[in-house]
């Protein structure tokens, strides 16, 4: 699914979750990243994730984008993993994702990707 920022870079959706927050969050941490973070690693083991906004409300999502290279021409493209908030799911996919696309910076926390040594 393709997505177009307000800057106009165009970005691919490449892996979504969402679910309730009081269900698999542990809530004993008082940083809203020091709670999320550990359940999205039970979800999604590797990467770096973006906590959008500080505001805790009833479900989570969780959405992992691909786009053209950031900074180095010569990367393979760049990447973001963000986590954002929302009161209710009961939307398309394309509308969840809007709202944390909306509020994120891909610029400023987007990496480019490099090819590993044994990629042709």
């Amino acid at each position: 699914m393709e997505f177009k920022l307000s800057t106009g870079r165009e970005v691919v959706l490449t892996g979504f979750f969402t679910g309730e927050t009081n269900s698999w969050v542990d809530h004993s941490h008082k940083s809203l990243a020091d709670k999320v973070l550990p359940a999205v690693r039970r979800v999604f083991p590797v990467g770096d994730f973006h906590v959008i906004g500080d505001t805790w409300l009833q479900y989570i999502c969780v959405a992992g984008f691909n786009s053209t290279p950031l900074h180095d021409p010569d990367s393979f493209g760049s990447w973001l993993h963000l986590v954002w908030f929302v009161d209710d799911y009961d939307a398309s996919i394309r509308d969840l994702v809007d709202v944390g696309l909306a509020s994120s910076d891909w610029d400023a926390n987007a990496h480019d990707i490099y090819r590993g040594p044994n990629d042709d």
